[in-house]
């Protein structure tokens, strides 16, 4: 997994991409939005979790900082 975190005065969002084994480029596979410029990899707010060829990934900031959606499910295949 890859993720592209930005964030621009108060507003952050994010883009979880997949490298599949063989390939040289990522795939897009989720996303998400915070407020206040959040980044929920930088200060560690994550969970990923692996169930096969599928990810379950869980975000969270705090309640003035929330984080949208806090819960996908990534296809990885």
């Amino acid at each position: 997994m890859v993720v592209d975190q930005r964030s621009f005065l108060l507003l952050g969002s994010g883009v979880v991409h997949v490298l599949r084994p063989g390939e040289h480029l990522t795939h897009p596979v989720g996303g998400y939005v915070t407020d206040d410029g959040y980044r929920p990899f930088d200060f560690g707010t994550y969970r990923l979790t692996w169930s096969g060829e599928t990810a379950t990934l869980e975000l969270w900031g705090d309640p003035n900082m929330p984080v949208s959606p806090a819960h996908q499910r990534l296809p990885c295949s």
